[in-house]
């Protein structure tokens, strides 16, 4: 009775080794690369003329902000990990004040799911969102992620240097209070 219950738990690990495997090697790269702990080249490439519309109603053109570097962040609801990292990357990203836009661009299937969670992290930690640097954005149709940044696996963040060039884009969790991370985001607006 035994043998059969381990060959079922024994397929079932493979097959989602396999799909592991198969999602970690097919997702083609955009831009010539993206950084994840198993990689380390990226060439950079200037950013798309796009415009986004945030959820207050309004439309920026991501080549025109006014900060001079810009986290473009691509996350969802039901990412656990994205969920994790958020407070370290809203309070990193409000550290660097004016000089840092973070746009945090969710891919959930529904608005109210990406609002759900916005509330809950806004009731826990409201000093987090005191920052007018910050866009939230919701992209329903997914042009933003996938169409422009071919971001598949959330989280996934862009950065954008002062020269409005993608220097980096790293998919999977980042430690946004270390000192890599920091060193990073100072080097966008680096003079």
């Amino acid at each position: 009775m035994q043998k059969p219950k381990l060959i079922i738990l024994s397929m079932i690990v493979l097959v989602a080794l396999a799909s592991m495997a198969y999602e970690q090697f097919s997702t083609p790269a955009v831009f010539s690369g993206v950084r994840t702990a198993q990689t380390a080249s990226f060439k950079a490439a200037s950013v798309p003329a796009l415009s986004f519309k945030t959820l207050d109603g309004r439309v920026y053109a991501l080549n025109d902000m006014k900060e001079k570097g810009v986290l473009l962040h691509f996350w969802a609801s039901w990412c656990t990990t994205c969920l994790l990292e958020f407070p370290a990357l809203l309070k990193t990203s409000q550290s660097f004040g004016e000089d840092v836009a973070l746009v945090v661009v969710s891919i959930d299937d529904s608005e109210e799911a990406m609002n759900r969670f916005r509330g809950k992290l806004e009731k826990h930690k409201p000093d987090l969102f005191n920052n007018p640097h910050l866009y939230w954005v919701w992209d329903q149709d997914k042009t933003l992620s996938i169409k422009h940044f071919n971001a598949v696996r959330v989280p996934e963040t862009v950065f954008i240097n002062k020269d409005r060039m993608m220097t980096d884009k790293i998919a999977g969790k980042l430690d946004w209070s270390s000192d890599e991370t920091k060193a990073k985001i100072k080097a966008l607006i680096a003079e």
